[in-house]
């Protein structure tokens, strides 16, 4: 679970934001990155990366952020995507 992780959506894209409560600024909220929604899928539903959307026909189906692509399997990443994976791990405070 992403504690201070939150997203705001339009019709094209969903937005992912952290909440960093103690930084030496002060409290921040930083733009982690965006996802591009599929047509007409309104985000209803957000649990550790996995948005689910209805479907314009009323029909759920699941997405996952980009912000979250660490989660998928790490066994055949190369050193680039590892890179870009403890990144977004660390961006998301985990």
């Amino acid at each position: 679970m992403d504690k201070g992780v939150f997203c705001a959506f339009d019709d094209d894209k969903v937005f992912t934001y952290v909440f960093h409560k103690d930084t030496i600024q002060g409290s921040k909220v930083i733009l982690a990155g965006g996802t591009k929604l599929p047509y007409a899928h309104k985000p209803i539903l957000l649990h550790n990366g996995e948005l689910t959307c209805q479907t314009q026909s009323g029909m759920l189906n699941n997405i996952y952020l980009s912000t979250h692509n660490f989660l998928s399997s790490i066994k055949d990443a190369d050193a680039k995507e590892l890179t870009k994976m403890l990144t977004q791990t660390l961006m998301l405070r985990r």
